[in-house]
């Protein structure tokens, strides 16, 4: 329901509640409830006068529709970082987005520049993060592919070569990602 609308049910069930006995009041107060979705305690307060139903107007929008849109763009040409990081170099990526990709209005700028980066996680929850193509790659589990480097250097497990038959100046090392 609009809160219009709740308004004026509201006002049409009052006459009729304070002129029900209590059985009746506490069964249309059950019936107003779960239509209304309101407390019980609010309801008996607007259905006997104590208080008015008013509607409740916000701060209102800071930013625009087109600030948003500017922001996700900037962001995807950024390489999507995270949004502290994303913060402390907004002006520098703004920059560079202007310079190079499209050009943003001096209003649209300013209004990027003061935005919060808890905002700025607010306005991007929906977007899907994407990764540029170097970082993509798992770097530490091996299963990168094979990009040639491998099979350059010769490695075999300590099984097959023993340390004493190495010559002087030779390492051969192992690490694992966890």
């Amino acid at each position: 329901m609009s809160r219009i609308s709740i308004k004026e049910y509201i006002l049409r069930k009052r006459d009729d509640y304070l002129g029900e006995t209590p059985r009746g009041k506490s069964k249309m107060l059950d019936e107003m409830c779960r239509t209304v979705g309101m407390t019980r305690k609010y309801v008996i307060k607007l259905l006997s006068g104590n208080i008015e139903y008013r509607e409740r107007k916000g701060r209102g929008k800071t930013y625009d529709g087109k600030t948003l849109e500017a922001l996700k763009k900037v962001w995807h040409e950024a390489g999507c970082p995270c949004l502290p990081y994303f913060k402390a170099q907004i002006g520098m990526w703004v920059d560079e987005y202007d310079a190079h990709v499209a050009v943003i209005p001096d209003s649209t700028k300013s209004l990027l520049l003061r935005m919060s980066d808890r905002t700025m996680s607010r306005a991007l929850a929906g977007e899907v993060r994407v990764k540029p193509g170097w970082s993509r790659a798992n770097k530490h589990s091996g299963r990168n592919g094979t990009n040639g480097i491998k099979e350059l250097v010769p490695a075999a497990s300590g099984e097959k070569i023993m340390a004493c038959g190495v010559p002087p100046g030779d390492i051969q090392a192992d690490t694992f990602a966890l």
